[in-house]
């Protein structure tokens, strides 16, 4: 890797670590909950004037936002404020990509190679 490519890697895990610190503080002044729904209400206003309606199927992805967004959110934040040490809820947050690969292996049959 050139060092430019390592800054940018550096400065992305930078970025993350300084926006688990922030929800921290936040969560630590405001229901986890009502932290949530700011967060997806201003994720809401700045992307919704980008949306384009897909008939038939926009009830279906209201559904999946809402479990996969909400619930998870809403554990993750309510997690968050019980949670004594930030550092460990981050490396707990990273082991979500090895539990899916693994239910999907198990659930959906996919086939994971060493490359993968």
């Amino acid at each position: 890797m050139s060092p430019q490519h390592i800054l940018m890697l550096l400065g992305m895990n930078l970025i993350w670590a300084l926006t688990m610190l922030a929800m921290k503080v936040v969560i630590g002044e405001v229901p986890p909950l009502l932290f949530l729904t700011l967060r997806f209400l201003l994720t809401a206003l700045v992307l919704i004037p980008f949306m384009r309606l897909q008939h038939g199927q926009m009830k279906m992805l209201f559904y999946l936002a809402m479990t996969a967004g909400g619930v998870q959110f809403a554990l993750f934040f309510t997690g968050l404020s019980m949670a004594e040490d930030v550092s460990a809820i981050s490396v707990v947050g990273q082991l979500a990509v090895p539990f899916a690969t693994v239910l999907s292996m198990i659930f959906l049959g996919e086939e994971v190679r060493w490359r993968r």
